[in-house]
């Protein structure tokens, strides 16, 4: 009896901790739903990265900049490729003096395939911020060179 009860209770431990890996931000981001945004069908990653993108922004309206950067985090997990969310990031970061940081994310986002004017943008004020005349120009004529 105490055998069953023991392999019962691991069986039943195995399946709770498969439910919950199956429930990570990680294991979503990877399901193939498709959904509609603007009429164009999006898979299920890209979707949810956009509602929390929208999250963010109304969080920065707000004053929120905590939280926002929550949401883009939590955006960048579903879809580490988002121009907007990767721009906005940078923004948050150069915000708080982390200019490194924002480096990366502004480069990823002008390299994204969905990128947004607003990322080249940023990258190259954020270059010229840094004294970087000759990388802003760049960024402004890889723009627009799209």
């Amino acid at each position: 009896m105490k055998k069953s009860l023991g392999f019962l209770f691991a069986f039943l431990f195995a399946i709770f901790a498969l439910l919950i890996s199956a429930c990570s931000p990680e294991a979503l981001a990877l399901r193939e739903y498709t959904y509609r945004i603007n009429g164009k069908k999006v898979p299920r990653n890209v979707y949810d990265s956009a509602m929390l993108v929208r999250q963010a922004a109304e969080h920065l309206k707000n004053k929120r900049a905590d939280l926002a950067a929550s949401s883009l985090r939590r955006a960048l997990v579903y879809d580490p490729d988002s121009s907007m969310a990767n721009s906005l990031m940078a923004v948050l970061l150069t915000r708080d003096g982390k200019v490194d940081e924002a480096k990366t994310y502004f480069e990823r986002a002008v390299k994204a395939q969905d990128c947004s004017p607003l990322a080249f943008l940023g990258l190259a004020s954020f270059r010229l911020a840094q004294g970087d005349l000759e990388g802003a120009i760049s960024a402004y004529k890889s723009y627009l060179s799209r």
